[in-house]
């Protein structure tokens, strides 16, 4: 197949400003996807003097407030009555009322919803008084069983995600060339695929709603739990995919009208809207400016529909028709669009990757980025057996491409599985809330340290500190302060309030990330002065 190279230059000079433009954009702030806990109030592993009026989540992107759960539970492991939990105007906080607690250690087990449709869970604990006598993370261990779906429902998600993007990405391709090819097998693939988007839509709903209530696979039948989600972002786009994916079911069945204007102007608007809600309630939902990344996303989607969909459905029509001198023209058809639709997919890609990832030296952190790297490898392979097919194709040998169109649909399977395995996980390591608490000792003088999140910004600091005399013996002051050597940052005093006896708290601002260090200079008596220093892992 030849080209002239007008078309062709004007061709890579689009590709070439589109990735451009992309770069460009990506260079912006970045995101971290599924939202992660930044902060909370009770500070996680904090000492309270007295019992909290509210506890407070903060996150790093918005989530669903109504659907979202916080359990308290007491030393005894028993749950403890609480408000149920409420949104601020800040859609990143959500917050529920505490009854008046006793002294004792308290564990705060939470589940939300985020913004890209991703249920996530954690849990932390905090202690009211000085003497509990119970871990707080043997504690938290005790309690958090329960605050996630099951393993089955998790499994089950995973499997029927990858169903389902296969099936739209097939029926695009089975679309795409069912113009000029006209086989029966290729009807039949028209009429799977758009069985099987509605389907694995259908139970992404009932899947999303188990997961969203901690529930089992029993839960995805459940209408109560239907119901309860129906108002979530996330329900919403499946439902429009739900509705969508009916009406493709019955424009399958009558696929002897596809050569008619209406029956592939309503195929394509429907495919373009299903491939629209699969972006806006994943991960480019969570970037911002919005429009443009949703566009990006369903670019990329659409492109690889067109590809890889469209291989796999000439897989399907077996060997003996891709050497049949009619499927000749079909196939030269499906390489000029390759030739536009592959640059497409790399730009785009390139774009999402640096947007989500938070930059290319960071790829490899996360479990999203060893998908990817995974992906780019069978890509590679698969371009490269696409490179034989080109050839063949080129030199008049399309009767010996039978192999290599099977091998390619086959890798291209894997590519899908493996971008449904994107979209499960989150692009960065989410810096969570992790305090840092450990106990210090010299001359006599044990201090039990807290200091949470242990995150760049506000920190809170607390200080149990037990003298050469005993807990009742008062100390005469305590001052903090905290540098950072390896960011030439000097030391700055920490602002100390008394709270009780020998019981202080404090308040920190880490400017950026690093191992700080953190003196504790006490003065247990007159003219007696102990200094104890520790080092602080501060997360970005």
């Amino acid at each position: 197949m030849t080209h002239n190279r007008r078309p062709t230059s004007l061709l890579m000079a689009l590709v070439s400003a589109l990735i451009s433009a992309i770069v460009l954009v990506a260079g912006g702030s970045t995101v971290s996807a599924h939202a992660g806990l930044v902060s909370s109030t009770p500070a996680a592993n904090s000492v309270l003097e007295s019992s909290p009026d509210l506890v407070t989540l903060t996150f790093d992107e918005p989530i669903a407030a109504n659907l979202a759960s916080i359990q308290l539970f007491n030393q005894s492991r028993q749950m403890v009555p609480i408000g149920d939990p409420a949104g601020l105007s800040d859609p990143s906080i959500v917050q529920a009322d505490l009854p008046v607690l006793d002294p004792g250690t308290y564990a705060i087990v939470w589940r939300v919803s985020s913004v890209d449709g991703h249920v996530v869970d954690g849990a932390f604990s905090f202690q009211i008084g000085t003497s509990s006598g119970i871990n707080g993370d043997d504690l938290v261990n005790q309690v958090a069983n329960g605050a996630s779906a099951t393993d089955a429902v998790q499994k089950l998600s995973g499997i029927n995600r990858w169903v389902g993007l296969t099936g739209l990405l097939v029926l695009i391709g089975t679309v795409f060339i069912g113009y000029s090819a006209s086989p029966r097998r290729l009807r039949s693939l028209l009429t799977i695929a758009s069985f099987t988007v509605a389907v694995s839509t259908a139970l992404a709903y009932g899947l999303y709603g188990a997961q969203v209530v901690a529930g089992s696979v029993g839960t995805v039948l459940n209408p109560r739990v239907w119901g309860e989600i129906a108002g979530a972002r996330t329900a919403r786009w499946l439902l429009v995919r739900l509705a969508v994916s009916m009406v493709l079911v019955a424009l399958a069945r009558r696929s002897e009208q596809r050569h008619s204007i209406w029956w592939r102007t309503t195929m394509w608007t429907l495919l373009a809207v299903s491939v629209f809600t699969w972006s806006a309630a994943g991960h480019a939902a969570t970037s911002r400016p919005l429009p443009v990344w949703i566009a990006i996303d369903a670019a990329h989607l659409g492109a690889a529909g067109m590809w890889i969909g469209a291989l796999i459905a000439m897989a399907w029509c077996g060997p003996r028709w891709i050497a049949d001198p009619a499927a000749a023209s079909t196939l030269r058809r499906f390489s000029r669009w390759a030739t536009f639709a592959l640059p497409v997919i790399v730009a785009t890609g390139v774009a999402q990757t640096l947007k989500l990832s938070g930059g290319i030296d960071r790829i490899g952190e996360s479990n999203w980025g060893r998908f990817l790297i995974a992906k780019l490898v069978v890509v590679t392979v698969l371009i490269s057996i696409g490179a034989v097919s080109r050839w063949l194709l080129h030199n008049g040998e399309h009767r010996s491409m039978g192999r290599t169109v099977v091998a390619e649909a086959v890798l291209g399977f894997a590519v899908i599985g493996l971008a449904a395995g994107l979209i499960a996980v989150p692009p960065q390591v989410a810096s969570v809330a992790q305090p840092v608490t450990t106990t210090l000792s010299s001359g006599g003088v044990i201090v039990d340290l807290t200091v949470s999140p242990a995150l760049v910004g506000s920190n809170e600091v607390h200080f149990v500190v037990t003298p050469p005399g005993g807990n009742l013996d008062p100390i005469v002051s305590l001052q903090a302060r905290v540098s950072l050597p390896s960011g030439s940052i000097p030391n700055s005093p920490v602002t100390i309030v008394k709270e009780g006896i020998n019981h202080f708290s404090g308040s920190v601002t880490f400017v950026e990330s690093g191992t700080w260090t953190l003196d504790i200079i006490i003065e247990t008596a007159p003219s007696q002065t102990v200094l104890l220093s520790t080092q602080v892992p501060v997360n970005g």
